[in-house]
């Protein structure tokens, strides 16, 4: 089991490494950061980047995870509504 909750995890790699890495919460839901790694070892660098990393917007973080950020799903203690206030403003 991966620390911190940690569900997954983007490598982009060149000369240094960069991870975006989503977490699940227990009560906030999903979230995602971005960030630089260590290049310790793959499990501590997304421990390093949950917790020195940036963290991302839901609609960023749904392009790297659209599995698992998905319409509803509760990202960033907020359940996604904005598609069924859109329906609502032409009614």
């Amino acid at each position: 089991m991966r620390p911190r909750g940690i569900v997954e995890v983007r490598w982009f790699t060149g000369k240094g490494s960069v991870g975006v890495v989503l977490v699940k919460t227990e009560y906030s839901g999903y979230r995602a950061y971005i960030g630089v790694a260590l290049d310790v070892n793959p499990e501590y660098d997304a421990e390093f980047i949950v917790v020195w990393g940036t963290k991302l917007p839901r609609h960023i973080a749904a392009a790297y995870f659209p599995k698992k950020i998905k319409e509803g799903v509760k990202y960033d203690g907020r359940a996604d509504t904005r598609a069924k206030s859109r329906k609502n403003i032409g009614a």
